[in-house]
């Protein structure tokens, strides 16, 4: 077996146990990508967006990326 293939595997028996359906992951990520690119410079390759379920059923969701600047916000 190949490391993608493992890599696979264990994406899909973690988003089975988290009871998420296909593919939420990659909407998510992209969303979190045009929310943080709105104000950040960022790093697009860099984010890195992790989910777990804890013991009491609540989920973790730990969204880290790298910007090189905050975006000037214009006002009214």
């Amino acid at each position: 077996m190949k490391q993608r293939d493992l890599v696979r595997l264990k994406r899909v028996l973690l988003t089975d146990q988290m009871r998420i359906p296909n593919g939420m992951a990659d909407l998510l990520r992209n969303d979190m990508v045009t929310v943080l690119d709105g104000y950040f410079e960022l790093d697009k390759k860099s984010l890195q967006l992790v989910m777990t379920i804890e013991d009491s059923g609540l989920y973790r969701i730990s969204v880290q990326a790298q910007a090189s600047a905050v975006r000037k916000m214009q006002t009214i």
